[in-house]
């Protein structure tokens, strides 16, 4: 599936602790961080039993995390489904007892092309000490400038309120700039105790290839209480080195 399954701490651990070791990373759950987040405490399914192949046969990849006040671990799952089209798809679902929803839909609204999980990780980024939920779509099949989709939910045992949502699609270029092509984000260390994600968006001129922006776009957000906003004075435009 290509996917990375991403937890921030073990519960009961501390970030700095856990952080060293593992980085919030384990990919592909391979032998070593399985084994490092088993010691600390994680409870996930490993790869072995959880098959990451595509197609209607595929099962889903299921890591357990705690993410609301009850104190059983909920399931974070990646399920791949059949859609209509060449290329499988895939979703994010949670599953709470015998509570299921589906975080993430399996086709884009507009054209119908599908979406497949690129990437899950969960990391508390609002300072209530409950972890939420951060996952990456990309378009199935996709080439450099299909749709991608980044959401950020909080799980409070019942349903899932999304604080965070930051897409290429329909993005509004910098003056001088004509096009946004893609987008992308990572999780870093805040000026407050608080995590930050930072985004980034290429900006292309008009005769610039996908492949090749004229500059990128970074900016920084941060939970401001009701959702995870941008910070605007952290806006900075960065040239794209010349070969």
């Amino acid at each position: 599936m290509g996917s990375s399954l991403h937890l921030s701490r073990a519960v009961g651990a501390t970030e700095g602790v856990i952080g060293a070791q593992v980085r919030d990373t384990i990919p592909s759950m391979k032998r070593r961080p399985l084994m490092i987040a088993l010691i600390a405490g994680i409870s996930i399914v490993p790869a072995t039993s959880v098959p990451a192949a595509h197609g209607p046969s595929a099962r889903a990849k299921v890591f357990r995390v705690q993410l609301d006040a009850d104190k059983p671990r909920e399931q974070v799952r990646i399920e791949p489904r059949r859609c209509e089209q060449p290329y499988p798809c895939s979703r994010v679902v949670v599953r709470d007892g015998q509570r299921r929803v589906a975080l993430t839909k399996l086709t884009q609204p507009k054209d119908g092309y599908g979406w497949d999980v690129a990437r899950v990780r969960v990391r508390d980024l609002t300072g209530d000490g409950r972890r939420e939920i951060i996952w990456e779509l990309d378009t199935a099949g996709a080439t450099v400038s299909s749709p991608t989709l980044v959401g950020v939910d909080q799980w409070d045992g019942r349903r899932a309120s999304r604080i965070f949502t930051f897409t290429n699609v329909g993005a509004m270029a910098e003056p001088g700039y004509s096009d946004v092509v893609t987008a992308q984000v990572k999780i870093v260390a805040g000026t407050t105790a608080l995590p930050e994600i930072e985004t980034t968006e290429s900006l292309h001129g008009r005769d610039d290839p996908n492949c090749c922006p004229s500059a990128r776009r970074k900016r920084r957000h941060r939970w401001d209480g009701r959702h995870i906003s941008p910070l605007p004075e952290t806006k900075r435009i960065e040239d794209e080195p010349t070969t």
